[in-house]
């Protein structure tokens, strides 16, 4: 089977940006790409979930989401995606709430769309660490063979500066209290570091 054009896909928009941060593969061949888009214009910050899934050919699957793309807010971009047994799709990222951002965790069905059943709202953000004014943000998720999701990023704080983060939830997508303190632990390193995915990131934009 022959991929996109000479094996290449080339996605551009000639209205918003588009960046891509990590990818999976389900187990039919179709291909999820995770990542950012400014959800009103290339020239208005604002920047959003974005999802697309390609299939095995490298077309857009016109069934996922909106004509194959989910664009929303539950996150101000997507950082890390990793797939559950069931198809299911977990991102994270990091969501500014109130003027601080914080840990973003969502999950849709294999459709594209939230799922509900998770956390209530298919969605939930979490305040890492106690120093008030930190600022979160996950950047990888894996997925535990009982089914209890970590996601780990980086906690930046005045004071603290910038701290390795962890956070466990269970299944349904609440803070797995068992783990650390309240479910999450921070670790200060004196050098710099941050957590990323393992996969090259890239910008799509014309």
């Amino acid at each position: 089977m022959s991929f996109g054009v000479n094996g290449k896909v080339i996605l551009t928009n000639s209205t918003v940006n588009l960046f891509c941060n990590s990818m999976a593969i389900q187990t039919d061949g179709k291909i999820i790409v995770a990542g950012s888009v400014n959800l009103y214009n290339r020239y208005t910050p604002g920047y959003g979930t974005l999802l697309i899934r390609y299939n095995s050919d490298g077309s857009i699957d016109s069934g996922f989401g909106s004509n194959g793309f989910v664009m929303d807010e539950t996150t101000n971009g997507v950082q890390g995606l990793s797939l559950q047994t069931d198809g299911k799709m977990l991102v994270v990222g990091g969501k500014e709430i109130l003027g601080n951002t914080q840990l973003a965790l969502a999950r849709y069905t294999i459709d594209g769309t939230l799922d509900t059943t998770f956390a209530g709202t298919g969605f939930v953000n979490t305040e890492v660490g106690s120093e008030i004014g930190a600022s979160n943000s996950g950047t990888s998720i894996a997925i535990q063979t009982d089914g209890k999701i970590l996601a780990a990023g980086t906690s930046t704080s005045p004071t603290k500066g910038n701290e390795f983060a962890l956070v466990r939830y269970h299944a349904s997508g609440a803070l797995d209290a068992s783990f650390g303190i309240g479910g999450q632990l921070t670790t200060h390193f004196q050098t710099h570091i941050q957590i990323w995915p393992t996969l090259s990131r890239c910008r799509l934009t014309e």
